[in-house]
């Protein structure tokens, strides 16, 4: 439990939440938890397949962190762009997201979200807020415009055709950020 940090109010916060919450339980803590988690996109989903269950029995949530994988699923950096301002740009640090194939898995989140003519950001955001083991979607908005896409993204539907659709999308690419 190295990694994790309790507060005052006894909310541990860590980017561990498999082991942690396992050890934790185990030992009859009266702790209340919820996980931070930022592997949590379309592009990278394992908390979905490994965290949320034990979760689920624990009744613990999840605050999910980059649901825009630091801007890679706006599409701001396809095809090689670095736009002047943008986190890759300032702290270069993001190529977790840059893994073979994470273009290409990229691109087909982008293809949906025009195909149902929804901005990328809002499609990502509203993704993340309708996972029902997501407590709260914790956003990294630079900017008022952001903000404001990040804000109305609960008007997206995510009817049955669109969860298809990234469903399937997922199904081809996989996990491809590390």
């Amino acid at each position: 439990m190295s990694d994790a940090k309790i507060s005052k109010e006894y909310t541990i916060s860590t980017n561990s939440a498999d082991g942690t919450l396992g050890a934790l339980t185990k030992s009859n803590s009266k702790y209340q938890f919820q996980f931070k988690d930022g592997k949590l996109v379309g592009a990278y989903r394992i908390y979905e397949f490994g965290g949320s269950e034990i979760a689920f029995r624990e009744k613990v949530g999840l605050l999910a962190y980059s649901p825009l994988a630091q801007g890679y699923l706006t599409g701001k950096y396809q095809n090689g762009n670095l736009p002047e301002g943008s986190r890759k740009a300032l702290f270069d640090r993001l190529q977790r997201y840059e893994g073979v194939g994470s273009e290409e898995a990229i691109a087909s989140y982008l293809n949906i979200a025009k195909k149902y003519n929804i901005d990328p950001s809002q499609l990502a955001n509203q993704f993340v807020t309708t996972r029902s083991f997501v407590t709260s979607n914790i956003i990294g908005a630079t900017s008022m415009e952001q903000l404001k896409l990040a804000i109305t993204s609960i008007e997206i539907e995510m009817h049955e055709e669109l969860e298809n659709d990234i469903e399937d999308a997922f199904k081809l690419h996989g996990n491809v950020a590390a």
